[in-house]
C-alpha cells in the first residue's frame, strides 16, 4: 500500500474520514508513527475494497482530490488476478 503524508497547508477537507471503530481498523494497517489521532486518513480501495493508496494528514492537500481520482485510474487498469 502506498501511503503519503500530507501538508498542513490544505484549506479544505475531502469527504472520507472515518471515525471509532472504522478508523482504528485502517489506521491500524499502517506504522504507529505515520497516523497521529486528528490526522485525516484518505484511501483508495481497489475491486476488493482493500486499500491501494493512503493520504494521510492534519489536512489533505489541495491536490489529494486529484492523487485519489488519479490512484482510482490506476487500480481500474490493474489485471484482475
Amino acid at each position: 500500500m502506498q501511503v503519503r503524508r500530507t501538508s498542513k497547508s490544505a484549506s479544505h477537507l475531502l469527504p472520507g474520514r472515518p471515525c471509532g471503530s472504522v478508523r482504528q481498523k485502517y489506521a491500524s494497517l499502517m506504522a504507529p508513527h505515520l497516523v497521529g489521532e486528528s490526522d485525516v486518513m484518505l484511501f483508495a480501495l481497489d475491486n476488493y475494497s482493500a486499500p491501494y493508496a493512503c493520504l494521510v494528514g492534519p489536512q489533505p492537500e489541495s491536490s489529494a482530490q486529484d492523487e485519489l481520482l488519479a490512484w482510482l485510474r490506476f487500480i481500474g487498469i490493474q489485471c484482475p488476478e
